[in-house]
């Protein structure tokens, strides 16, 4: 099919795809980038495109286009006319389910806001389990309410059986709970892959809630786990296995498929990786040829500074390239409550005992209230102090935990952003759920640093991930640099001694 794609050239800001209207034909993004966006046009609700991606699927399987595209800048695609892209799928037609679940990923992907999505960050894949598990998780509660139905029925027929009929009423009420609850855990759980990390989203409605992801640079090989039962049913498990834990989809319909997706989206970043390292060369033996400032180089230290703020009282606080985190506050509320009751047991004894409501006399209720009030003060200091000194940071180049006692030790732990291999965080329980804390994991090398019952884990995590790529792109880029500079010392090297070598008929060349 390659003779059939045409080269085309779009400007940036003309309109490639407009949802509603008819497809165009499958288009591959030679260079440029595309912006894809669903029915609302929310900047959440937008992903951007680039070398190597495809949009237009729609045309394959006839149906109007879902989504609008708008070059981002000058783009250059391959674009397969309408006609050929309708019948693609009839000449390929095991090619179906892949287009279709492209199409039903970036549906998905488009109908939500993630808030953790990087503004470069595309979504190829979302996924849930397979249909034919929730089909087999409703097959218990159906049962129930069918025999409910059949008994209710039967006793509609018996005047007499009025005094049983609640009974199947319950049971009918438990099949319908039973069920509702089984069909919103199997929509609460999401599995996603996009251009630069594979994430595993599981949510126990109410209850609890962990999301678990790996960079794509990490992943070492990507298997399907699968039984005869579940390969004749159409699911499996796809386990991907990185450096340390594996991350694992869960019972997902079409394993195999899924697995070579993963495997295209992680050779795909190396590619790019490739290519942005022969760039970096081909700049390095540029600058050394002319070396001029460059642009980037002036962007680069223009960007440099930092930024200060505070969230969330004090729970999340920016110094400069610093972000400070602390355990939430729910918990500082919650180790006061006992000393607010030892201050408040002195106060109503000191209120008492200066009205004269007790049948004590002398200085000893004094000196019992003063102690509860002094006792009260200093047990919430120490609370207080004790919440504040267990700090959690990240800095452009580490994380650390800090955890110090107001009268006893310092324990302190640090590793390099660059050694970090998977982050996953949890929120166990209704209550964690309600008041947004929980703990973020980040995995270095056998090791596991946790940030404990933080605020916002989510946003922690989505930190911690940020500055993890800036500092790996950084590092990289002054590999690249490196690389490229010794490529031109020995170019340098090459070209002196070719000029100082004596040539057969005598002089030099």
């Amino acid at each position: 099919m390659g003779r059939f794609f045409v080269e085309e050239q779009v400007a940036g800001g003309e309109v490639i795809l407009e949802a509603g209207q008819p497809g165009v034909g499958l288009c591959l993004i030679a260079s440029g980038a595309v912006r894809v966006m669903g029915p609302p046009r929310k900047a959440r609700r937008s992903m951007l495109l680039g070398e190597g991606d495809h949009l237009g699927e729609a045309a394959l399987v006839r149906q109007a286009e879902p989504f609008t595209a708008i070059a981002e800048s000058p783009v250059r695609l391959l674009r397969l006319p309408t006609a050929h892209s309708a019948s693609l799928l009839t000449r390929a037609a095991h090619l179906r389910p892949s287009v279709l679940l492209a199409l039903a990923s970036r549906r998905l992907a488009l109908s939500q806001d993630w808030e953790w999505r990087g503004a470069e960050e595309a979504i190829h894949l979302v996924t849930r389990r397979s249909k034919t598990v929730l089909a087999l998780s409703l097959i218990l509660p159906s049962v129930i309410a069918l025999l409910s139905l059949s008994a209710l029925a039967m006793m509609l027929l018996w005047q007499d059986a009025s005094a049983i009929l609640p009974l199947p009423l319950a049971g009918l009420g438990v099949a319908l709970l039973s069920g509702g609850w089984a069909v919103w855990d199997w929509l609460n759980d999401l599995f996603l892959a996009t251009n630069q990390r594979l994430i595993v989203i599981e949510r126990l409605p109410l209850i609890y809630e962990d999301r678990t992801e790996a960079p794509l640079r990490t992943l070492l090989s990507v298997e399907v786990d699968s039984s005869a039962i579940k390969h004749w049913l159409g699911f499996g498990s796809v386990v991907a296995r990185t450096f340390t834990r594996p991350v694992i989809l869960p019972d997902v319909p079409e394993p195999y498929r899924l697995a070579q997706w993963i495997e295209a989206l992680g050779d795909q970043l190396r590619v790019r990786q490739e290519r942005m390292q022969r760039a970096e060369i081909e700049s390095a033996i540029g600058q050394r040829l002319d070396p001029s400032p460059s642009e980037s180089d002036a962007a680069g230290h223009a960007a440099a500074g930092g930024k200060s703020g505070q969230k969330g009282l004090g729970m999340r606080v920016e110094i400069g390239d610093r972000i400070i985190y602390r355990k939430d506050a729910y918990f500082l509320v919650n180790d006061l409550a006992m000393p607010l009751a030892v201050l408040v047991m002195g106060g109503v004894l000191l209120v008492l005992q200066a009205s004269g409501s007790l049948p004590f006399a002398g200085w000893i209720p004094w000196l019992v209230a003063g102690a509860l009030l002094a006792a009260g003060l200093g047990w919430g200091a120490y609370e207080v102090i004790d919440w504040a000194n267990d700090l959690y940071m990240v800095t452009p180049d580490q994380i650390i935990a800090l955890h110090r006692t107001p009268l006893g030790r310092e324990d302190r732990r640090a590793a390099s952003l660059g050694n970090i291999l998977s982050l996953e965080y949890d929120r166990p329980g209704l209550m964690a759920r309600l008041m947004n804390f929980g703990n973020v994991v980040v995995t270095v090398g056998n090791v596991s640093f946790v940030f404990d019952r933080v605020h916002d884990p989510v946003g922690v995590q989505e930190d911690i991930y940020r500055r993890m790529e800036t500092h790996r792109a950084r590092r990289e880029q002054k590999d690249r640099q490196t690389r490229g500079e010794e490529i031109a010392e020995w170019l340098d090297a090459y070209h002196h001694v070719t000029q100082k070598k004596p040539n057969p008929r005598g002089g030099r060349e």
